[in-house]
């Protein structure tokens, strides 16, 4: 007999997502980030839930869990954090999904597909400021023009997975920042933080 199980408050998530919007600036939106079953959760679940707390903006880490939320019927925008390969790509258009571009090739990839099948596709941008996983370098400042003005990609957001948000250490903190693109000429949002994160920074 099993003697271990997971119970879901749903006033105690309300209390939550309460507390740390309150914390954040007018306007700003929280990503309720579901990977991985919403980390053993239930991610159907979980996600039916913040929808109805108000959240319009999800992530998960793969193609295949991004599809299963909108099978489930999870609305809103769903953004995929890891690389998807190009042969599925038409499940990013099927399913209205936005991917991660998550290098300057895999952002050529999700172009081409594009211009060959007379589609846009909806992208977030990662940028590397020192995770060292996926994201663009600092110094690829020109291909992130590139996707901006590539007239096929629309891209909704720009974001980083920062390595050190927790650390009391300013120094490396202070490179993170420093490890950020200077040019800030995008328009569309630029989510830079996980939940510790979003108040270091």
């Amino acid at each position: 007999m099993n003697r271990t199980w997971i119970e879901l408050d749903r006033e105690a998530l309300a209390h939550n997502i309460r507390r740390y919007q309150s914390l954040l600036p007018a306007g700003c939106r929280i990503m309720g980030v579901v990977k991985a079953d919403a980390y053993g959760h239930g991610a159907r679940a979980v996600a039916a839930q913040l929808w109805e707390l108000g959240i319009r903006h999800f992530a998960t880490a793969t193609l295949d869990e991004a599809v299963q939320l909108r099978e489930a019927g999870i609305q809103g925008e769903i953004l995929i954090l890891g690389y998807s390969a190009p042969a599925y790509f038409h499940l990013l258009a099927e399913h209205g999904l936005t991917q991660t571009a998550t290098c300057p090739d895999h952002a050529a990839q999700l172009e081409t597909y594009c211009r060959e099948n007379g589609v846009r596709l909806k992208v977030h941008i990662a940028v590397d400021t020192g995770m060292h996983r996926i994201g663009f370098l600092p110094e690829d400042l020109d291909a992130i023009r590139r996707v901006y003005e590539n007239g096929v990609l629309q891209v909704t957001g720009i974001y980083s997975h920062l390595c050190v948000a927790d650390t009391a250490e300013e120094e490396q903190v202070d490179c993170s920042r420093r490890r950020r693109p200077s040019k800030a000429w995008w328009s569309p949002s630029r989510p830079g933080a996980w939940s510790w994160g979003r108040f270091t920074f």
